[in-house]
Order: C-alpha cells, then sequence, then structure tokens
C-alpha cells in the first residue's frame, strides 16, 4: 500500500513558508527549496491567537515520589492552588502513572500568555501541600501548550483548514482531539467521493451558542468559572458531563448540565448577548 501512497502523495520534509493560489487554479506551497502544486490543500499551520481571546496555558511535568503518593484515581480539577496570575482561573490535575509517579499538570483560563516559571511555582507549592515528602520533579519530562477557547486566525493564503485553525478546538474546554477526529473523516470522505472538501467546523450549532454563552460569562473574570464547574461536577455524572463537553447524546446532556448549573451568570450572560446584537447597525 506505501508504494500506492507513494504515487499520489508528496512528503514535505521542508517546513512551509507561503501558501497560495487563486481561486480557480492550483495551490502553491512554497517552501524554502521548492514550490510545490496541489489540486487540494489541507492547511495545518497552528492559527493565531487574537489578545481578545481566552487561552487555555498549561504545564505539566512527571513527579517521583519517593514512596507510594496515595492516588488512586485522577484528579481532574483542585482550585485549591496558588493562583498563576491575578483574574486568571487556575487548577491542578493529577494522573497517577504507576504507584510512586504522577503527571501534575497546572492550568490556567486567561487572556495573557504567562511565563512557566508561574506554572512551576504553582506545581511546587501544590506538591508541598499534598505530600508529605517533597518528591523529584522530572524536567526532562514535561509538557506545555496554548489552547485557544475563542476565535482564531488561520494563516493566510489556504483555501482549507484542518485543526486549530479549522475550528476543532471546542471554545469552552480548548481541547480538539474529538473535533480533529471528526473533522479529517468529513475531510476523508469527501477526497474519496470526489466531493470539493470545505472548512467545517465540527460542533452542532447548539453546542457553539452554548459555548458563546460560557465565554460571556468568562470574559469580565475567568475566576468566576469555578462555582460553575463545581456545582455542575457534584450534581453530573461522569458520563452526562463528557457527552456534554464532547457535543455527543444529543438534547439530554445539555438540558441536564443547564439544570445542574448555577442559573444567574448565565442569564446574565444572554442579556449582554442579546443587547450586543440589539445594538448592532444593519
Amino acid at each position: 500500500h506505501e508504494d500506492k501512497i507513494d504515487q499520489k502523495v508528496h512528503r514535505v520534509f521542508d517546513s512551509c513558508e507561503e501558501i497560495s493560489g487563486p481561486l480557480d487554479g492550483p495551490n502553491r506551497i512554497h517552501c524554502s527549496d521548492q514550490t510545490i502544486e496541489a489540486s487540494v490543500v489541507c492547511d495545518t499551520r497552528p492559527p493565531l491567537i487574537p489578545t481578545t481571546t481566552l487561552k487555555q496555558q498549561f504545564w505539566g511535568v512527571t513527579i517521583k515520589c519517593p514512596k507510594s503518593h496515595g492516588f488512586t484515581s485522577p484528579m481532574l480539577m483542585d482550585f485549591d492552588v496558588t493562583p498563576v496570575a491575578d483574574q486568571a482561573l487556575t487548577f491542578i490535575y493529577v494522573i497517577p502513572l504507576t504507584e510512586t509517579t504522577l503527571l501534575v499538570e497546572a492550568t490556567t483560563f486567561a487572556y495573557n500568555i504567562l511565563p512557566v516559571t508561574a506554572y512551576e511555582l504553582c506545581v511546587s507549592d501544590w506538591l508541598s501541600m499534598r505530600l508529605d515528602r517533597f518528591p523529584t520533579i522530572v524536567k526532562s519530562d514535561e509538557e506545555h501548550g496554548v489552547l485557544p477557547m475563542g476565535r482564531v486566525l488561520p494563516q493566510a493564503g489556504a483555501r482549507l483548514h484542518c485543526g486549530m485553525s479549522g475550528g476543532t478546538a471546542r471554545m469552552s474546554t480548548g481541547y480538539s482531539f474529538l473535533g480533529i477526529q471528526r473533522q479529517t473523516r468529513y475531510l476523508a470522505e469527501a477526497l474519496t467521493t470526489g466531493k470539493t472538501p470545505e472548512t467545517r467546523i465540527p460542533y452542532s450549532r447548539r453546542a457553539q451558542w452554548m459555548d458563546r454563552i460560557f465565554l460571556e460569562v468568562a470574559r469580565r473574570n475567568p475566576r468566576s468559572l469555578i462555582d460553575p464547574f463545581m456545582k455542575m461536577a457534584s450534581a453530573l455524572d461522569g458520563d452526562d458531563f463528557a457527552k456534554f463537553m464532547n457535543d455527543q447524546g444529543g438534547l439530554i446532556p445539555c438540558v441536564k448540565t443547564i439544570l445542574a448549573a448555577p442559573k444567574q451568570p448565565f442569564i446574565r450572560a444572554l442579556g449582554t448577548m442579546a443587547r450586543a446584537c440589539t445594538n448592532q447597525p444593519l
């Protein structure tokens, strides 16, 4: 099968400097040492994230404990942590890897990109509070990144975008793995059936509308989301909450989530959004 793939696919091992092409002509991928023409180019370059877009920034590291750490299941959101920045929502989540090894990750919802040193301090303070003996932090086993929670700007030139620039990040969470799976299945089906593929957001209009309300609640102060998160987590079982976050299961998970969430912040957000729409010029 690899021989057949080689006949149809260009493998480019150089960085892409620019993508261009007229609307009625082939796409051109400009690299430092060559230019490649293709009838379809799926642009997966990371997008630009505006300063007005809320960002989920994280830093995680492997922790080796001198004895059993005592965690038997993951801890998803611990808000009792040293804040990474003022007005930012900060939490720790923990995944036990072995009896003596943990993945500990600090995450913030904030508008500004924050220094890694602030995350390192947050994790160190949390470890000092939670473990009776300070463990070894394995700096070689670390991960960090920034996920958009809102509008992104695809890089110029391409007509078809996939991944973050194609809207696969769920605005209310920043996570995109399931969105990428949905989007690539659609693109593969379009290409194999001879259809012209287009950039398609892999979430329902209902989910996008609820995400906009969520982001309006977070707009002035991301820390205001702590109370909704805690109430929804205590009122919903894991399956319903996961279905809501992944835009699965239709309307029922959405209704359950709405009933579990505190009403006032979201009602105010709806009012703000309605006034903004009313004030827009025709």
